[in-house]
């Protein structure tokens, strides 16, 4: 018998509390940075929702020189191994770099994907 990892039993609580009904028409933004959890975040959804239900948003900060890099790398992996076409790319334009300022164009570009 295999066992239900802690991290899936606490999405599925939180998928029952939060979807119940909704389930079947939904579309879901989920912020993708290609970290481990933002990815272990996104097959959990494939789980429970058609590709075609998933958008996928990632923010690029260009604060690292090869993050161009790793922003295309992500938007393949999506799109080509997990089935997820629909792949948003945003890109800071101010000039700050600092964790707050990075925080609010991150937050200020998922909120307008889902709006759109």
């Amino acid at each position: 018998m295999v066992e239900t990892h802690p991290l899936e039993k606490l999405f599925e609580a939180a998928w029952k509390k939060l979807l119940l009904d909704k389930e079947k028409n939904i579309k879901i933004t989920v912020g993708v940075s290609g970290g481990v959890d933002s990815m272990v975040l996104l097959y959990l959804l494939t789980k429970k929702l058609k590709p075609s239900q998933i958008v996928v948003a990632h923010f690029d900060h260009l604060v690292r020189p090869d993050s161009s890099l790793q922003a295309r790398a992500l938007k393949r992996q999506c799109t080509n191994q997990i089935g997820v076409k629909q792949f948003i790319l945003g890109q800071r334009e101010g000039k700050k770099t600092d964790e707050n300022s990075l925080r609010f164009e991150r937050h200020a570009f998922l909120k307008r994907v889902m709006r759109e």
